[in-house]
């Protein structure tokens, strides 16, 4: 065989130079980067550079700033929907610039304001309604009642000791009666909340207000009622409390804001480089009040309107008030809606001006009260210098309209020149100066924009028609939804099912109230993915052409819902504006259009778009139809460090430059695989084709989910298995990427939803295949391998070989599997990763105080839930004849005959409750006087995975203690312990995992198992019992039945003795004189129907409370004061070693 040699050559310097291999030192040959070859008489390139362009996709969460009605949670965030992942705490009731006030979800109860009479000294005092309800100090108010009146049960006192998750006693006060004023004329929408959240509907109850009138009398509120009224205060009335959270900390100044919503001192701003175009408006942030107002004054004058008109609810009421209390007035921005509420907006026309004013960054305007334009004349001097830096005008001699009222005839306007009040009639004109809530940095204001290929919203005001090839449509950006409208509608009507198709179909809203259509149903996609999947993937009807319809940012439309429809109504002048403004196709005014939402079976709504009537449409019907689609808020940038590997080859990797660019060489004329991975996000895998020149290649990664995998050895309690290669495949054949685990034997890498094949491989292992869905969330995953073990056995008999001899290979003695078991049986803090998945970290071997490496632990809460790991096993029940029986045990499936117990945790205390969550703390009282269903509820809001303690879980705890001490009664063992439903927990902490021996007082402890018996009994999960029939929910959730002993006492035969399942049944009784011959426990039953299961006993007493202890006589319902549970959690558990690794971890 002869081997034909390719010249190789190199350019150098213009000259093409034979190029002589080299040997590099570990032997291996490797070509230069700009190696050509000659190929008939031409020199050709071996190698083509393909330049990499990384960007990284991701998803912009949107922050809305909070509103009136708007959900309180503990951690201290809010939303529009109620959150069904946290705790709600409250209701906001009123916004501010930078804080605002939430109501509590409960009364505190009837009360005196104070037990005595008399003047309490600095509590706002006012016999004036109007002025009553320009009190807003609250806190304060209720901070100097307490201190003034120390030993009272008062209102204030009631509310100040209220306590949430998240906002503790201290955070809440009585409210002014300005606050209650302001939360009363919204209270149609903060009831709707309350009711949501689960919480107590205000109603025609009388509320104490912290504000105060006189010596005798204090101001009460009435929810149904536009007044407050005075009331003795010795008199009883129910309280409320209020708080107040600063969700936009800014401190106190002068500023100048960009559209960006920065901030900048007028030093900063002149050293910033922006201009007059990038202003937004000028900042005042104070103790009390602060806002943003335009640089520019109104250059027409504007009535206020209305003349002899008195407005309820708008200070000041009457004329007779001093002039010195109208700085007394606040809140224009509630004031300007209930002013043209009142008068119809053509009627205000200063408050409309105001409103309709629309600020560089999108907010919109209002008019402000007097008390806010006198805060801006203070800091006049301040605004002026920042005026006369940014080259404007002054606003000089003018005079500014407000919002307050000055009795029916009048209202109020301030001088410029000398901040003096004028009180001119209300049809008078003069310049209006809108102000505006202060930016909330990161947030983005509702409203409608225009969104471009990009992602991003732009404003009207900040749109150039050059880029209108870009524009993607028109964006309805509220909290409570948002959408984006085609810029083109069906060129023809649609009907609105596959050939008129009268039915039902399932998935889609339906109502045949157009109030509930118009405000409940805003399911645009999951209607139209419901109808798509009814009528098939056709453009002859409306959902179909909506989802045929593709956006230029490659989302797919859908046909928009009732109420989408009407929120894009509510904004039609500025959508139509938008609309023109990008080169769209108008909306026709004189045409229905198709919702989403269905009627009945023949009929669905359709929306007239000049009228926002609805009209229930046969289905056969014709009707326009737009596309919508969902928002995509994933925003495009840069990626640095992004590591590009070529052809599965690690050596070969190029990080990605501060441009996200990078270069590698690949050979030519052949197809070269790569894959591009970075720490935040989704790994990228291609492949280039026939290589024929330089190539650039942009490569765009998507943030997924995370998933952290773990690799195991033999079981998933076994040791890591650092080095293991892992190769990731999709379902779709998008993605095909390996990487190794780390020498702590775990991946950390973030995948797209959706199916993959896992391949796990190392030498010295079996290789496994493993298929995986990958969830929208933090996915937790333990891969296992078994170990490969190579047996030689030599048979010889007298020095000869024995052939075909039988060889039995036995694994380790039963004690020291027991003991492998037992030894990784412990307490644990645990920490909820993500759905049905945690991490856990183990506590010392002799101190739940401290962490396994004699570092301090927490066990109160602060650092996860105080666990007992329960290890993963195998067994199998051997009869051995007549009444002996046994159990194996293996860490490892020995065959199909051995039953599986899968590893899980159960609480190391009982279950304590706090806001209707279960937990497993230290140094509390477990929670009793609760029902079966209470405790279920409980432990499954802390998220998937937590419950009770399940049935397989107390027989697992008895088998082990069995397994352990080879004696069935357990008392004898641990002692009858001396604890009461009331005992705290945590009385065992210093024994860590060690058992107490005989104990005769508080908690008994097992392997890290606090009160395994005794003190409070434990709700048992997964067991229904009707008539001694005990139905046993399998963890496949199969069910499989046994028969228990109809009878109550003693127990001396439990069903466990007849395998196959260690089941902790009851199947026998004896008296109590044999009381110490087998599990010294009781069983109770009455055989009735529809009965769930306890363990443990409660008191403590011989034969009452232990292991095997039954009672198998409560419903789901019934409620004891020594009955609770315990918590559990089943699913991917993940062990950590690190014990700072492990308290940065964020459960959820």
């Amino acid at each position: 065989m002869t081997t034909k040699i390719i010249e190789q050559y190199i350019n150098h310097n213009g000259s093409w130079v034979p190029y002589e291999p080299m040997i590099k030192r570990n032997g291996v040959f490797e070509s230069p980067e700009n190696l050509w070859v000659k190929y008939n008489g031409e020199h050709i390139n071996n190698t083509w550079a393909v330049n990499f362009n990384v960007k990284g996709r991701e998803k912009h969460e949107l922050i809305f700033r909070p509103k009136v009605g708007d959900f309180v949670y503990s951690d201290k965030t809010w939303s529009t929907n109620l959150s069904e992942t946290k705790t709600c705490v409250g209701v906001i009731t009123d916004v501010r610039s930078k804080d605002f006030d939430f109501i509590a979800l409960q009364n505190v109860g009837v009360t005196f304001w104070t037990q005595t009479l008399g003047i309490i000294s600095n509590v706002v005092t006012e016999t004036n309604e109007s002025l009553a309800m320009c009190d807003f100090a609250g806190k304060t108010n209720s901070q100097n009642i307490i201190l003034t009146k120390p030993t009272e049960s008062t209102a204030a006192h009631k509310c100040a000791a209220y306590s949430t998750e998240g906002f503790g006693a201290g955070s809440w006060f009585l409210p002014s009666c300005g606050q209650w004023n302001v939360a009363r004329l919204n209270k149609t929408i903060i009831n709707s909340s309350i009711g949501i959240a689960g919480g107590a509907i205000i109603g025609s109850s009388i509320f104490w207000t912290s504000t105060q009138y006189n010596e005798q009398v204090a101001w009460s509120a009435y929810w149904a009622n536009s007044a407050p009224s005075g009331y003795t205060k010795t008199n009883p009335c129910e309280s409320r409390p209020f708080c107040t959270y600063e969700y936009n900390p800014v401190p106190n100044g002068v500023y100048i804001y960009d559209k960006d919503n920065n901030r900048y001192t007028k030093e900063e701003w002149a050293s910033s480089g922006k201009g007059i175009s990038d202003v937004c408006g000028i900042g005042i942030s104070t103790d009390t009040d602060s806002f943003m107002v335009s640089t520019a004054i109104s250059a027409q004058s504007y009535p206020f309107g209305g003349r002899d008109t008195l407005i309820p609810n708008v200070p000041l009421l009457s004329s007779g008030i001093p002039i010195s209390n109208l700085s007394k007035a606040t809140h224009g921005f509630i004031y300007t809606d209930v002013i043209i509420s009142a008068l119809g907006i053509d009627n205000a026309l200063a408050a409309k001006y105001a409103k309709t004013y629309a600020f560089g960054n999108g907010q919109s305007g209002y008019l402000p009260s007097f008390g806010e334009v006198n805060i801006l004349y203070s800091y006049r001097t301040q605004v002026e210098e920042i005026l006369r830096t940014l080259g404007l005008s002054l606003w000089g001699s003018q005079h500014i309209q407000t919002c307050t009222q000055f009795g029916p005839t009048n209202n109020a306007a301030l001088y410029w020149q000398d901040g003096k009040s004028l009180q001119p009639v209300k049809n008078s004109s003069f310049k209006v100066l809108p102000f505006t809530f202060l930016p909330f940095q990161g947030s983005t204001e509702e409203g409608i924009y225009i969104l471009d290929t990009d992602n991003s919203l732009i404003t009207r005001s900040n749109w150039s028609i050059e880029n209108n090839n870009k524009a993607v449509g028109v964006v309805v950006l509220l909290s409570k939804c948002q959408f984006v409208i085609a810029p083109t509608g069906s060129s023809s009507t649609q009907i609105w099912s596959k050939g008129g198709a009268q039915d039902v179909v399932p998935g889609v809203t339906t109502t045949t109230e157009p109030v509930m259509a118009r405000t409940t149903d805003y399911r645009g996609a999951q209607n139209s993915s419901a109808i798509v999947a009814q009528y098939g993937n056709t453009s002859d009807y409306a959902a179909g052409w909506c989802q045929s319809f593709l956006f230029k940012n490659g989302e797919r439309g859908y046909l928009g819902s009732c109420s989408e429809w009407q929120e894009a109504y509510n904004n039609k002048d500025e959508i139509d504006t938008c609309m023109s403004l990008i080169g769209g196709t108008a909306i026709a005014t004189d045409y229905y259009y198709w919702t989403s939402t269905q009627c009945n079976s023949s009929s669905s709504w359709s929306m007239h778009w000049n009228k926002s009537d609805l009209n229930e449409s046969l289905k056969g019907n014709v009707r326009r139809v737009r596309a919508f689609a969902p928002l995509n808020n994933k925003r495009t940038q840069i990626v640095q460090n992004a590591k590009i590997i070529p052809n599965n080859s690690p050596s070969k990797l190029k990080p990605t430059n501060e441009s996200g660019e990078a270069t590698l060489r690949l050979r030519a004329g052949k197809d070269s695989t790569f894959y591009v991975e970075h720490q935040d996000y989704v790994p990228y895998s291609g492949i280039i084709e026939n290589l024929s020149s330089d190539l650039s290649k942009e490569v765009v990664l998507e943030q997924g989910a995370t998933v952290n995998i773990t690799v195991k050895e033999n079981t998933e309690s076994g040791n890591i298995v650092p080095n293991a290669l892992v190769r990731i495949q999709s379902e779709d054949g998008v993605l095909d990427y390996i990487t190794e685990t780390t020498e702590g034997g775990m991946i950390s890498t973030h995948l797209l939803n959706g199916s993959y094949t896992f391949t796990i491989e190392k030498d010295g292992y079996s290789k496994a295949v493993v298929t995986k869905d990958i969830l929208d969330n933090i996915n937790a995953i333990t891969f296992v391998i078994s170990k490969v073990y190579n047996i030689t056995a030599n048979i010889t008999k007298t020095s000869e070989p024995v052939p075909d001899a039988t060889v039995n290979v036995w694994e380790e003695s039963q004690d020291s599997v027991i003991s492998q078991i037992l030894s990784e049986m412990g307490c644990v803090l645990f920490k909820r990763t993500g759905d049905k998945a945690g991490t856990f970290i183990r506590l010392d071997e002799n101190t739940r105080l401290k962490y396994f490496d004699g570092s301090v632990a927490k066990t109160d809460g602060t650092e996860g839930d105080v666990m007992v790991y329960l290890p993963e096993y195998y067994y199998r029940y051997e009869n051995l004849g007549g009444t002996k029986f046994a159990y194996r045990f293996s860490r490892v499936n020995l065959g199909e005959d051995w039953v599986h117990v899968p590893a899980s945790l159960v609480g190391a205390y009982k279950g304590y409750v706090s806001s209707k969550k279960l937990y497993s703390r230290s140094g509390v009282t477990p929670k009793g006087d609760i029902s079966f269903n209470n405790a279920t509820t409980y432990s499954e809001a802390r998220g998937t995975g937590y419950q009770i303690i399940d049935y397989y879980q107390h027989c697992q705890i008895a088998m082990l203690f069995y397994a352990k001490y080879r004696n069935r009664h357990s008392q004898a063992v641990l002692g009858i312990g001396g604890a009461e439903y009331n005992t705290k927990t945590g009385g065992t902490d210093a024994l860590g995992n060690r058992d107490t021996e005989k104990a005769s007082s508080g908690w008994v402890n097992f392997r890290g198992i606090e009160g395994v018996f005794g003190g409070l009994e434990e709700y048992v999960k997964g067991v229904i019992i009707n008539n001694n029939v005990w139905s046993i929910t399998n963890l496949d959730n199969s069910v499989r039945t046994v028969k228990a002993y109809s009878s109550m006492g003693y127990i001396s035969h439990i069903q466990a003795e007849k395998g196959p399942f260690f089941d902790v049944i009851p199947t026998s009784i004896q008296s109590q004189e044999q009381l110490g011959e087998n599990y010294c426990a009781y069983y109770y039953t009455l055989g009735s129907e529809e009965i769930i299961l306890s363990r443990s006993g409660a008191h403590a007493v011989e034969g009452n409370g232990s292991i095997a202890y039954t009672y198998a006589n409560d419903t789901t319902t019934s409620i004891s004061y020594t009955k609770g549970s315990r918590l559990a959690f089943r699913g991917e558990l993940t062990e950590s070693k690190d014990v700072n690794s492990f308290k940065e971890i964020i459960a959820v």
